[in-house]
């Protein structure tokens, strides 16, 4: 999965791809509509000058003819009216949907059509955006939304704020009842909204929607959902959420409102990081709230809040069935095992450890234990843990099951520009046994030989002979587990 923090040309207010030249779409059709009414004009047409509605006919056509490129680049991604010569269908269909209006698209149409590159007001934009975030002072305050009957947001609301865990304050509101979809929180001015479901499976379950702003999507759609398999979803950069349906939780018992509202208070900080939070957001005050690599950070705390929740109140066993436990779970086992912040290794082991004890059936929880594992030094527990996931991987292979994306490229990107540090080595112990789980077999030869030349050759692996070792010998289980051919021996000159 992509990170969204990196900064690209701007697209166009339409959606098309970036524009190279210094005259993008919109402008050129302006000006061949033009010289097209002149030259009509000077033949004879004089029909164009008359007004219609106090204005000339030839411009009422310019003006049409810029409305006809626009839907049909919202109609074809961008492509342009020419893209049909090849779909003759296609040109008959008139279902056209009018493009959503927004700031930017306008700003970034004036920009064109004045002769200046899109990229440029994507700069401009950026620019403007962290002048905000430096000198506007976004509130570090979260907004979190209520939409429930009077006595389960009074229950909620009190017990959310007797156990802030992010260390920010939270302001616990009601809204207007009606919220059907996560655009709704925006319009609210909340963080994050808490309903219950109104029809279909979710009717009467809690749900948290997070809002999401135009081009700026949440990671991950529902933590209540395990993602497609990959090693992108194993080891996510981001694991913000848009949304948390919550089936099989009570509100009105106690330890299930705690859980509700650690959730509900994770989410919507998570919802406030730079890659989620617009250009508006920030001019109104709602600016992104950066977390500290140092220790004691909010979403640290937030997500130790929500691991300590599932310890010691869902110590008894009944939360493997939650809905909510299973999501939390989810969320504070992928983001603790790609953050590289000061969090002691133990403290980090025992924290996924409490999240794997309520998703043991799931293989993606069994490989972040493992990558866990081994940067506390617990090699056996490691190991135990690559060969619990080697066994449900190639289970739920032979049930039809099957890696989305090749985790190869994953696996060699970490090995070549890898931090260095023990969750990176880890994670690659990992992302191997991912990789041998969910490759063919008869390729296993070819990849073993390439990943023993790239760790031969790793810049963070020199002068680290046990951890070169520890993966060498990763790859030895992987191989005997599948019975071929174990390499010959674990030192770290072969």
């Amino acid at each position: 999965m992509q990170d969204q923090f990196s900064s690209g040309p701007a697209r166009s207010a339409c959606g098309g791809g970036e524009y190279p030249h210094l005259l993008g779409p919109r402008t050129s059709c302006v000006l061949c509509a033009c010289a097209l009414v002149a030259t009509g004009y000077w033949l004879g047409a004089r029909w164009l000058g008359s007004l219609l509605l106090g204005v000339p006919v030839g411009l009422w056509l310019i003006g049409a003819g810029l409305a006809t490129l626009l839907l049909w680049q919202r109609r074809d991604g961008g492509q342009g009216p020419l893209a049909l010569l090849g779909s003759p269908r296609r040109a008959f269909d008139l279902r056209l949907r009018l493009p959503r209006l927004s700031v930017q698209g306008a700003v970034a149409t004036i920009f064109e059509l004045a002769g200046l590159p899109a990229r440029r007001f994507g700069r401009v934009a950026e620019k403007a955006g962290d002048w905000l975030t430096q000198h506007g002072a976004p509130s570090p305050r979260l907004r979190i939304g209520l939409d429930l009957p009077g006595p389960l947001a009074a229950t909620l609301a009190r017990l959310a704020a007797s156990e802030t865990c992010s260390g920010l304050p939270v302001e616990w509101l009601r809204v207007s009842p009606g919220h059907e979809d996560e655009r709704d929180a925006v319009s609210a001015g909340v963080d994050a909204i808490v309903r219950l479901g109104a029809s279909g499976p979710d009717a009467g379950e809690p749900v948290i929607l997070v809002p999401e702003h135009d081009d700026r999507p949440a990671a991950w759609h529902d933590w209540s959902r395990r993602p497609p398999l990959n090693y992108a979803t194993v080891f996510p950069p981001r694991v913000d959420t848009a949304r948390i349906t919550l089936r099989g939780c009570d509100p009105e018992r106690e330890r299930d409102a705690r859980l509700l509202a650690r959730l509900a208070e994770t989410a919507a900080l998570l919802g406030r990081s730079p890659a989620r939070v617009s250009l508006r957001s920030r001019f109104f005050g709602a600016g992104p709230i950066i977390d500290s690599d140092r220790r004691g950070g909010p979403v640290e705390r937030c997500v130790l809040g929500l691991v300590a929740a599932l310890r010691h109140d869902w110590s008894d066993g009944g939360g493997a069935r939650s809905s909510a436990c299973r999501a939390a779970a989810r969320a504070a086992g992928a983001w603790l095992t790609c953050w590289e912040g000061d969090l002691s290794a133990d403290e980090r082991l025992r924290a996924i450890e409490t999240a794997d004890a309520f998703i043991a059936e799931e293989p993606e929880s069994a490989l972040r234990l493992a990558a866990a594992s081994f940067a506390a030094y617990a090699d056996e527990a490691g190991l135990e843990a690559v060969l619990r996931a080697q066994r449900m991987l190639r289970g739920s292979e032979q049930r039809g099951g099957e890696c989305t994306i090749d985790p190869l490229a994953f696996v060699m990107s970490e090995i070549e520009h890898g931090v260095g540090g023990p969750l990176t080595l880890g994670r690659v112990a990992a992302g191997i046994c991912l990789l041998w789980s969910t490759a063919n077999a008869d390729s296993l030869p070819y990849l073993r030989d390439d990943l023993m030349d790239e760790l031969r050759y790793a810049g963070w692996l020199i002068g680290r002979d046990q951890d070169h070792c520890l993966l060498k010998r990763v790859i030895f289980e992987m191989d005997r587990a599948f019975g071929h051919r174990p390499i010959p021996r674990y030192s770290a000159a072969a």
